[in-house]
């Protein structure tokens, strides 16, 4: 069995599924994307987080990508450029339960 390495965190609408296949469109095209440099790449919804807002998605996102990279992993696809997002960062405003 090949060894699995994350490669990104990301967030997606799951109210906005593609009408052809079924998947969420954000999730979808992102994974597209990503086995275009790692074709055996793919993809597992880790949380489904129901009704939020975009913020309060982020600051989940933000927190998962701090702990892996807190972690060591290098998340090679995450391109964000915000402080919340980097290794060993704080959080500001809003707090991600």
């Amino acid at each position: 069995m090949p060894t699995l390495r994350l490669l990104k965190i990301g967030k997606a609408d799951a109210d906005d599924i593609m009408p052809t296949n079924g998947r969420v469109r954000r999730a979808h095209n992102s994974l597209r994307k990503v086995q275009k440099i790692y074709p055996n790449a793919i993809m597992e919804i880790i949380e489904e987080l129901g009704q939020t807002t975009t913020g309060k998605a982020e600051a989940v996102e933000a927190k998962r990508v701090r702990t892996a990279r807190n972690n060591g992993v290098d998340l090679p696809l995450n391109k964000e450029k915000r402080r919340s997002y980097k290794a060993n960062s704080k959080p500001r405003g809003k707090k991600c339960t």
